[in-house]
């Protein structure tokens, strides 16, 4: 049975295979100008995809523990993007911060976690292109990153075939999903360029989500 949970929080950690955006870190210390639903929200996403992650490459391709007991050594920080860089070291930072501690969260139901990924699909399809040569690499990361064969079915046919933001929204029914698949959208695309740019702002106006909103969600990685 497919592992949809694992399947996001290799694609978060790897920010869709490197096609992502890849953001400095921010000191938790800086992190207090969302209100408490905002962080919330952040740190339940951000804690589910680093959990994932971790028993992800704990386990290994071949489902063999590394060494070093229970408590693996957090990843090596990297430059670019993947879990070492930017968005690792931020959720790293959420974790650790002594004060508050990220809020207990439930496991992700797989309706959430297929959402979330099919968020990250239509956002890397803003700009109308997800190139043959892209798939292969986003499949290379994720395989990478611990992905099996069925996980990586499953975002090979999400990506042949994304989904509308008409389509998208069908399935976002409270404030908290608005806000994470605002988040997971903003992991999957570069912000910088027009397109995608367009597209972030443009779902944001659909979830109903303000630019004072956005710009807590996007400044948190």
């Amino acid at each position: 049975m497919a592992d949809l949970g694992g399947l996001l929080g290799s694609m978060i950690a790897t920010q869709m295979g490197g096609r992502g955006n890849t953001r400095s870190s921010r000191s938790a210390s800086s992190q207090s100008g969302y209100s408490a639903g905002q962080a919330a929200t952040i740190a339940g996403l951000g804690y589910l995809a680093w959990k994932a992650f971790q028993q992800w490459q704990q386990s290994g391709p071949a489902g063999s523990p590394q060494p070093g007991g229970t408590n693996p050594a957090p990843a090596p920080a990297s430059s670019g993007g993947g879990f070492g860089g930017a968005l690792g070291d931020s959720i790293g930072k959420i974790l650790r911060a002594p004060s508050p501690p990220p809020p207990p969260v439930e496991p992700m139901q797989d309706a959430k976690a297929l959402l979330l990924i099919r968020a990250m699909v239509a956002a890397a399809n803003a700009d109308g292109q997800i190139s043959d040569d892209e798939r292969q690499r986003i499949s290379s990361a994720l395989s990478q990153a611990g992905a099996g064969d069925e996980e990586r079915a499953i975002l090979e046919r999400e990506m042949s075939q994304p989904l509308s933001i008409d389509q998208l929204l069908k399935d976002v029914t409270d404030q908290t999903s608005r806000e994470q698949v605002y988040l997971a959208s903003f992991v999957a695309v570069d912000a910088t360029k027009r397109p995608e740019r367009a597209y972030l702002d443009y779902l944001a106006s659909r979830l109903g989500l303000d630019a004072e909103q956005t710009k807590a969600l996007e400044g948190s990685l």
